[in-house]
């Protein structure tokens, strides 16, 4: 009982917002259903729910993001509502969902090359809305949920694809269901859910995959739940969508696109979803996130939708700056696409909750932007911070948050200390000009020895040459004499 309230029964919109572009159309209605990337690039998609027609689907597909088109495979053995799965080593593998005669109590496994399913080992317990993640080339986690005989459990296993067994790791600290499961390096993410009494929860979990345990890493803006969460290859998560009830067609479902970086635990907003959905399939495709179907009431989402990804980044020429001198900060842009958009928002550097200084970033057309930061004489040497605010780019309902840059400013020195520093930059000069002096002087008296030993050695030459020509000279004077004779 406690699960139906959280299942479906019923129809379709569309619009389009700045950012996200209409790449092709879904086969037929379909929500809270199986979809997973394949190593080719397509994306395996199977189950869920048709909002149009109300009914649990058993049917598989798999979307090609080169022309967006969809090719029909073999059915899956069981219509299954709200089921999770991940790919790994050439299969598929499905855990939990309902089917029309109760809880799927089985693992399905998807072969991609055979197009045939399978049922595998039971599963530990059964339910709806688990979570999992391939954590390794052989494993998958598994989180989570609806079971079947409470709102959500904290039960955490790991799934062996070779050995098809369960081993029960660390517990999540808090038992959820329906929230959202992202992975980045040796982390695994949940995010929101509801709890064991269905109140929708706001904290972020990290699981170290290594150390076999959770651990409270954050909270969402607002208490979330039914989003669909994707690690991007920039670093951050991206949640879409989800809303603050349980109920299948809950009324406070949003539209609203985070994107999240673990490092700093901001959330930066993105341009939002054309409509407020629910449980909509989504992962990224080269450089844009991409996300289809999902609900939102009784109406389902017929497109395929798709957002370039991008980061704003911002550096320091130096982290450290004399009082009435500059340092220049850099504001930058980190996308495939090329932005020709401006960036914009201020900087302001602060120390101790106070205001010392305010600047305004405007990159003009461009994707980035250099701004010189000056500081004035009388600013109080110390410890500072330049803190961004309203960070976006034009026509993108961007608002980029971004942790502060740490900015140090050292005393200048006086003017008795700048003297002495001239004088002895005087005194080393002369001290340098002297030691050339001296060089100099060393290399005219060795050139000179040189100069005067050559001259030496050629006056010995001349002298020799000179005897030499005497005695042929008395030589040729001699033979006449005796030739004479």
């Amino acid at each position: 009982m406690m699960g139906l309230s959280l299942l479906a029964a019923v129809p379709g919109a569309q619009a389009a917002s700045y950012g996200w572009t209409v790449e092709g159309s879904l086969p037929n209605d379909m929500t809270s259903f199986v979809s997973a990337e394949l190593p080719d690039g397509r994306i395996f998609v199977a189950c869920g729910y048709d909002s149009e027609n109300t009914e649990r689907l058993n049917s598989t597909w798999v979307l090609d993001p080169d022309g967006w088109s969809w090719t029909a495979l073999s059915d899956a053995p069981f219509a299954l509502e709200s089921p999770t799965g991940a790919y790994l080593d050439g299969k598929v593998f499905v855990f939990g969902g309902f089917t029309t005669s109760g809880y799927q109590d089985t693992v399905l496994i998807y072969n991609v090359s055979t197009d045939v399913w399978s049922s595998s080992q039971d599963l530990p317990y059964k339910g709806t809305f688990m979570r999992c993640m391939a954590i390794d080339d052989e494993n998958i986690l598994l989180v989570g949920g609806n079971p079947d005989d409470a709102p959500a459990t904290n039960e955490t296993y790991i799934f062996n694809i070779d050995t098809e067994e369960f081993t029960a790791v660390a517990s999540l600290p808090d038992a959820r269901g329906g929230g959202g499961l992202a992975r980045i390096g040796g982390l695994v993410y949940y995010f929101g859910g509801w709890g064991d009494s269905f109140v929708v929860h706001d904290e972020i979990f990290a699981y170290d995959i290594a150390g076999d345990s959770w651990e409270l890493v954050g909270h969402l803006p607002v208490a979330r739940t039914a989003m669909s969460a994707v690690a991007a290859t920039n670093g951050l998560v991206y949640l879409l969508g989800g809303g603050s009830g349980i109920t299948w067609y809950d009324s406070g479902n949003v539209g609203e696109v985070l994107a999240w970086d673990p490092v700093s635990g901001l959330f930066s907003t993105f341009p939002p979803m054309p409509e407020p959905l629910r449980y909509v399939g989504a992962l990224q495709i080269d450089s844009r996130i991409v996300y289809f179907g999902g609900h939102d009431k009784s109406n389902g989402n017929p497109n395929i939708y798709s957002l370039e990804t991008l980061r704003i980044a911002a550096d320091l020429s130096s982290g450290t700056v004399n009082q009435g001198e500059s340092v220049w900060l850099h504001v930058w842009t980190e996308a495939e696409m090329v932005m020709e958009d401006s960036l914009h928002g201020y900087a302001y550097l602060t120390k101790d909750n106070v205001t010392y200084g305010s600047y305004y970033i405007d990159s003009a057309g461009g994707d980035d932007v250099m701004l010189e930061i000056s500081i004035s004489e009388d600013l109080p040497a110390g410890e500072y911070e330049l803190e961004f605010q309203y960070l976006t780019i034009d026509y993108w309902s961007l608002d980029w948050k971004m942790a502060p840059l740490s900015l140090t400013v050292t005393a200048a020195p006086s003017t008795n200390d700048r003297m002495d520093d001239l004088e002895q930059q005087n005194q080393d000069l002369q001290d340098q000009l002297d030691a050339l002096q001296e060089d100099l002087d060393t290399a005219n008296a060795d050139l000179k020895e040189a100069v005067d030993a050559k001259l030496d050695a050629s006056l010995g030459y001349i002298i020799l040459i000179a005897v030499l020509a005497c005695l042929v000279m008395s030589a040729v004077a001699l033979v006449v004499m005796l030739r004479r004779k």
